[in-house]
């Protein structure tokens, strides 16, 4: 190439380079000015994140835990009269009362279950006949009282004084009914004393028997309708029946 002028010879080198780059290219190399070596055509791995596609996230559901729906419960409530698992089992009523027509709490109470005073009174004992067969215990204070009735046995018929909380009876096992065709057993009623004379404390059965309020009121055949209720008084301590 020393006969070559310069513009020739620039001719000739770019052919070369040229020439060489398209020969590289056919051979599988490329050269690149400015390296001193040649590598392969494609031979360059991706990188891991370009090689492989990014893969989309799967939203993970959500699982909700299962819940579970608890069973209502229904507290404890003391009604005074009767232990406190009795209480809840009270439902409302009208009895006939010799002709009239009286709120009471019923029950079918298990046979041995105390009946306590609910307040500091005198305690009347009595026997009953017609539609309340059974026995009735009253404890009248100063400005109310309570009855129980129905099957009920006690241990003698002595009228005392009491304070609330003494045991005044217990549930008998005679079978005694409130009333034709029913299953209750026991029947209780409060009593307050106004102006207008004596009158069911409603207001004092509703915090002793919150639950019975929650439904409504319940119907209890008397048989025959409107035969009255003998009650017959012991003034003297007459002992009954140990079965009643």
């Amino acid at each position: 190439m020393a006969d070559m002028t310069p513009e020739i010879r620039k001719r000739v080198i770019g052919g070369i380079l040229a020439a060489s780059a398209v020969a590289g290219a056919v051979g599988g190399y490329a050269v690149t000015r400015g390296q001193d070596q040649s590598r392969p055509v494609g031979t360059d791995r991706p990188s891991a994140a370009a090689a492989s596609p990014t893969p989309k996230e799967t939203a993970t559901p959500t699982v909700k835990p299962t819940e579970t729906t608890k069973p209502t419960e229904i507290p404890a409530v003391d009604c005074k009269i009767f232990p406190e698992q009795s209480c809840s089992q009270m439902k409302r009523t009208m009895l006939d009362i010799n002709g009239v027509k009286v709120e009471y709490l019923v029950g079918n109470l298990p046979a041995g279950t105390p009946i306590t005073a609910p307040i500091d009174g005198h305690l009347f004992k009595a026997q009953e006949s017609g539609n309340l067969a059974g026995f009735v215990v009253q404890i009248v204070g100063d400005s109310g009282g309570a009855a129980v009735r129905g099957d009920i046995r006690l241990d003698n018929m002595i009228q005392k004084d009491v304070k609330a909380g003494d045991i005044v009876g217990y549930v008998g096992n005679t079978g005694v009914k409130i009333g034709k065709d029913s299953n209750f057993n026991i029947a209780t009623t409060l009593i307050k004393i106004t102006n207008a004379g004596s009158v069911v404390d409603e207001d004092a059965l509703k915090k002793l028997f919150p639950k019975a309020f929650e439904e409504p009121i319940i119907s209890i055949k008397q048989d025959p309708p409107g035969q009255p209720t003998v009650i017959t008084n012991y003034g003297s301590p007459t002992p009954t029946p140990t079965n009643r």
